[in-house]
């Protein structure tokens, strides 16, 4: 029986940035004893995308920076100034994706027009540096996969994140060559189980926790943090009939390749 400290995954999604200093070292602490074998932080604006940064060279080669716009902290104007600098931090070697950037249809969130074009900037930025893209949908249909397709050409690996869709946008995804990221929701939702287990290849899928503060949760210790990408791992084992130490060594090679890990 494989035991869990035999588990080195990539958590390609979280939110490091949000938590606290001491938190965040703390955090690593555990992932390090866990065996999560590196972490990808994701920046949602400037600000945050700096600290991913920060991270990234307070723990080399382990935590690994994700920079980008989130729609929903897009305002109600399009700042160049932002995009700019932006782009800047996406040249640096610690940037492995852009990364959270999408789409979201929430009744609080910018007009359309305006998360597209900040989209499609942020793709084009992407482009140009040659990293990878990690891209949010909610209630967007599949507008970002035609802009994506629209600006990218096919150009750069593209992940879908906290992946949950219906069984054709599954394979919109799929025939366009996306990666699809999936997280606890797995552990939770049936219909994802099944498009897991018959419709989803292993080698279109990386893992993450989506990890952020969650203080709406009455304890600490319930907070999801990276080290539970195992728990996911699992999962998938268990509905596709495979070795954990499978699903691993996939995942990995699949964030491996996508970020440029290695």
């Amino acid at each position: 029986m494989l035991k869990d400290k035999n588990l080195h995954l990539i958590d390609c999604h979280t939110h490091l940035d949000q938590y606290s200093n001491s938190d965040i070292k703390e955090i690593i602490e555990r992932c390090r004893i866990k065996g999560v074998q590196s972490i990808v932080s994701a920046g949602v604006n400037l600000n945050s995308s700096k600290k991913n940064q920060s991270l990234a060279l307070e723990y080399p080669n382990y935590v690994w920076a994700g920079v980008g716009i989130h729609p929903m902290e897009i305002d109600s104007t399009i700042d160049h100034h932002q995009l700019d600098s932006v782009r800047n931090l996406a040249e640096n070697k610690e940037t492995v994706c852009i990364s959270e950037i999408g789409l979201d249809y929430e009744s609080s969130s910018a007009k359309k027009s305006l998360q597209k074009e900040i989209f499609s900037q942020q793709i084009q930025i992407a482009c140009e540096v040659n990293k990878p893209i990690v891209f949010h949908n909610r209630g967007a249909s599949t507008d970002p996969i035609e802009i994506l397709n629209h600006e990218s050409n096919g150009n750069i690996d593209i992940v879908a994140h906290y992946f949950q869709g219906t069984a054709s946008y599954t394979h919109m995804c799929l025939d366009n060559g996306f990666y699809l990221s999936l997280a606890k929701t797995l552990l939770r939702m049936p219909e994802l189980q099944d498009l897991v287990k018959t419709e989803i290849p292993l080698e279109n899928i990386v893992l993450e926790t989506d990890s952020y503060p969650q203080p709406f949760k009455k304890k600490r210790s319930s907070w999801t943090e990276p080290w539970e990408i195992e728990k996911v791992a699992k999962k998938i084992a268990d509905l596709k009939g495979l070795d954990v130490k499978e699903v691993e060594y996939i995942t990995n090679r699949n964030a491996n390749k996508i970020f440029g890990l290695d």
